[in-house]
């Protein structure tokens, strides 16, 4: 079954216009009634605010900055900086001016920031003084011509002789109007990179009709009257697909949304209470997090009405503890979706509510279909009023138009019909609403003994234990003696705190058994052998970690998301201790920073503890 959205012709219409459009002055074709009342609010400094004429008169001037400076349509200019009021208002006056806007993590290091410069080949870089030594270093290894380089100095004013500052492009005079486009759904605004779990990332080329459409999401129909006063809140990375399209839909909207710079939940607790904000947007981690916190009370977030939540997965479980302090009407939204397509599914509220741990339905425009494994198609199809499991793939109605300079990579994302393949494994229900269900991801489906096993299974079951925080499950593959070394997520704490507990030998000729990296509950006791004990009365014997490795964290991405690629790279940061009298584990350092000082002589230390304690046979 697949999972579509009738149109209405409100939605329709939006489409309609998203195709005829460009980004910019759509989101200046606002109907609110007073234009002059701010939208753009620094939750720090709510006296320093934009209004919907003060972003338009900006915006118009920035272009003819971008101009003065030799942008040219189709240029690159990125931005490297933390969320500000400001930061959404560069974006527009890119787009606006006919270039492209990209976007880089501030915590980037200088490698990473390498090859997005190296991918997008910026004309400009705006740069916050505090990433500027940074990117300089990554610019070292840039080919000519060098991009130029304005500071983005508004939270940490400075005079520097080369670099002026960004507000440089505000001095020109007059306006202009933006840059025409006379095909918004093959015309690109934006390279937006990929938050994929193995490889570098790539960027995709997300159109003007992309923009529109995932805007138009965020703005009410003109049928529904909301209950509440929408007031917003957001505190994610506006280079992100996720985040991008909320303050030019609270433009045309006429919705006030305020900009928290970066996350921290007393600042965001703060602000919900000082604001009564009613509307934001977070990844599952802050879902989780947030009722943990002391600070996190029933009147703090009494304003809330509707959260969404996308990134990574928040089953009901995960957004309960949340729910007990939030007021009774309010809603948890979940989205699912990708940087590719946009969000293309939701439980949106009012009208559903979303008990169980689906993502929802897909969104108007977007059809969501499971492609079945070449295997189980060629056993037949599902029984009658069974849903069929498989990839999820996903038609969306403006999707990118492909990954930047990748052509073979966006030939093979695609199926013959245009149906983009997430690489998520779930299916759609055939009754009821078509409510979409993403179970697992299908490059990390392990196959034991013949049977296929779903990590999120094993880790779902094993969070059940009252000892274990955090749990990631992948697979790995024999040694020539049958133990198995393989792939592992961890850097930093997570890998260098790693110990290893005794491992069990398994069959013989096995290709894949399940390994469990485990964070345990701080001060709690828990042993292999615990582990296994419980998984036992949860999960068939084939489904059981053969391993089990205590690390410090488990690594995640801001979204919250596994980053499954540095758990593979443990392969070679862990090798088996075959002399050892029991089976044991040991850590080689993957870096050469691992040899030097306290942290090689700690090492050392903890194989001598455990020869002392534990003996040889």
């Amino acid at each position: 079954m697949n999972s579509n959205s009738k149109l209405s012709m409100e939605e329709f219409s939006s489409l309609d216009i998203a195709r005829t459009t460009d980004f910019v002055s759509w989101t200046f074709s606002s109907q609110a009634e007073d234009l002059n009342k701010p939208i753009i609010i620094d939750t720090s400094n709510p006296s320093r605010h934009i209004s919907y004429n003060e972003a338009h008169s900006y915006v118009r001037k920035l272009v003819i900055g971008f101009k003065a400076l030799g942008i040219r349509p189709s240029d690159c200019i990125c931005l490297n900086g933390f969320n500000d009021i400001f930061y959404h208002i560069l974006i527009l006056g890119i787009i606006g001016a006919g270039a492209r806007f990209t976007g880089i993590n501030p915590s980037y290091t200088t490698y990473e920031v390498s090859h997005h410069i190296q991918l997008t080949k910026p004309s400009l870089l705006i740069i916050e003084p505090p990433m500027l030594s940074t990117t300089l270093a990554a610019l070292v290894t840039h080919p000519h011509p060098r991009p130029q380089i304005l500071l983005f100095d508004e939270h940490e004013p400075t005079t520097h002789p080369s670099y002026p500052s960004w507000r440089t492009l505000l001095t020109h005079l007059g306006e202009s109007a933006f840059h025409f486009v006379p095909s918004p759904s093959t015309t690109t605004a934006a390279y937006l990179t990929t938050s994929g779990t193995s490889g570098l990332p790539k960027a995709a080329l997300i159109t003007h009709s992309y923009l529109i459409s995932q805007s138009a999401i965020h703005c009410p129909r003109s049928s529904t009257n909301l209950p509440y006063t929408p007031l917003r809140l957001t505190a994610g990375p506006p280079f992100h697909a996720f985040n991008l399209p909320l303050v030019p839909a609270s433009l045309h909207a006429g919705i006030p949304i305020y900009i928290l710079r970066r996350y921290t939940a007393p600042a965001f607790l703060a602000a919900l209470s000082r604001f009564q904000i009613s509307e934001t947007y977070v990844p599952p981690p802050v879902l989780t997090a947030l009722p943990r916190s002391p600070l996190c009370s029933h009147d703090a977030v009494r304003s809330l009405r509707q959260i969404w939540v996308g990134g990574a997965a928040a089953p009901m479980a995960a957004r309960r503890a949340l729910y007990e302090v939030l007021a009774e009407d309010a809603r948890i939204n979940i989205v699912w979706g990708l940087t590719e397509v946009g969000w293309a599914t939701a439980s949106m509220w009012p009208g559903e509510v979303l008990r169980d741990d689906s993502v929802g339905r897909a969104l108007p425009g977007f059809s969501v279909k499971a492609a079945p494994e070449e295997m189980e198609t060629r056993n037949g199809a599902a029984k009658a009023g069974e849903a069929v499991r498989g990839e999820l793939l996903i038609r969306a109605p403006f999707p990118m138009l492909g990954y930047l300079g990748q052509e073979e990579e966006t030939r093979e994302a695609f199926d013959p019909e245009g149906y983009f393949k997430t690489g998520d494994v779930g299916y759609v229900e055939e009754d009821g609403l078509g409510n979409v269900w993403v179970v697992d991801r299908k490059k990390d489906l392990i196959k034991v003994r013949g049977w296929q096993v779903s990590p999120s299974e094993v880790e779902a079951a094993l969070r059940c234990h009252e000892n274990i925080l955090d749990i990631v499950v992948v697979a790995v593959g024999p040694t020539a003696d049958g133990a198995g070394v393989g792939a592992g997520t961890g850097t930093g704490a997570g890998a260098g705190g790693a110990v290893w507990e005794t491992s069990n030998r398994y069959d013989e000729g096995v290709a894949e058994v399940p390994r469990a990296y485990i964070v345990r509950q701080p001060g709690r006791r828990l042993t292999e052998g615990d582990v296994k004990a419980f998984a036992k009365t949860m999960l068939a014997r084939y489904k059981i970690p053969e391993q089990v490795v205590f690390v410090d964290e488990i690594p995640r991405s801001s979204t919250g998301k596994i980053l499954r690629n540095e758990i593979r790279r443990w392969e070679s940061t862990y090798c088996h201790h075959g002399d050892m009298g029991k089976e044991g584990w040991v850590r080689v350092s993957g870096d050469l920073g691992g040899f030097g000082g306290w942290g090689w002589c700690l090492r050392v230390w903890r194989i001598v503890c455990w020869l002392a304690f534990e003996g040889l046979d």
